[in-house]
């Protein structure tokens, strides 16, 4: 991301355009093709803002009067996770408690048949079935938490899927000696 030489200039603009979004909202109801518009030239400028700011600012106050609006950017992400990748990284202990594997046998007919031979081998098997593996992140989460993996353990085995940035805002009552944060 490229930073904006001119952030006060944006600042500015971005003040403007918060006062302006937030009485556009308050006026109306989001089905409304108006504050659509003015919602959209609002992301665009917040955007701009956000990008022109350090990188882990999330957040930023702006005071209208006796009320402080706190403008958030927040971006969804998706994780996804090889679990196979997961396997070679970490030991069968951990692999087992954080990886779930479901079966789907497609030819049940088939299946129940072949079962009743004798000499069953799993190559024979295998096209019958669709195995399924996924992570559980719930159960990574509690295994970081008590120091059993890290993040580095597993470096590799996932992707990050950023989203495109919404916005909320907060509005709070301000008194005379009181700075935005």
């Amino acid at each position: 991301m490229k930073k904006v030489d001119n952030v006060t200039g944006v600042m500015e603009t971005a003040e403007k355009m918060l006062f302006v979004y937030q009485e556009a909202k308050a006026k109306s109801d989001a089905s409304n093709a108006n504050f659509d518009k003015i919602k959209k030239s609002a992301y665009l400028v917040f955007d701009e803002l956000f990008e022109s700011v350090e990188n882990d600012v999330k957040s930023i106050g702006f005071v209208y009067d006796d009320t402080a609006v706190t403008l958030t950017q927040v971006t969804p992400t998706k994780v996804e996770f090889d679990a196979d990748k997961l396997s070679s990284m970490v030991g069968k202990e951990i692999y087992d408690k954080v990886v779930k594997v479901s079966c789907t046998i497609n030819d049940f007919d088939r299946f129940a048949k072949f079962m009743r031979k004798k000499g069953i081998k799993f190559s024979e098997v295998k096209d019958m079935l669709s195995i399924h593996k996924s992570v559980d992140p719930k159960e990574l989460d509690k295994l970081e938490a008590i120091g059993l993996i890290s993040l580095n353990d597993i470096a590799g085995s996932y992707t990050v899927t950023r989203r495109k940035p919404y916005y909320l805002t907060k509005e709070s009552a301000v008194s005379e000696d009181e700075e935005p944060k």
